[in-house]
């Protein structure tokens, strides 16, 4: 896979995050219509960018582009 066509599929996705802020990989999947690779190595460059971030709620994966997160950290 070449690196542009990964830029540009990171840009298709970010646009979708734009709009909903947060959604699961298999909404992702659907909206984007790009194949599981093309999701996820877009999803690599979004997130090297620092641009998404990735949870897990009730075993399912959601990825959304807001920027804040609690974090706790135990002794």
């Amino acid at each position: 896979m070449e690196q542009m066509s990964i830029g540009e599929n990171a840009g298709r996705l970010w646009n979708i995050l734009d709009k909903v802020n947060e959604i699961s990989i298999q909404d992702l999947r659907r909206q984007s219509q790009l194949t599981n690779e093309a999701i996820f190595t877009a999803i690599g460059w979004l997130a090297r960018e620092g641009k998404v971030f990735i949870c897990e709620k009730d075993r399912t994966v959601f990825l959304s582009n807001k920027t804040y997160w609690e974090f706790s950290f135990f002794g």
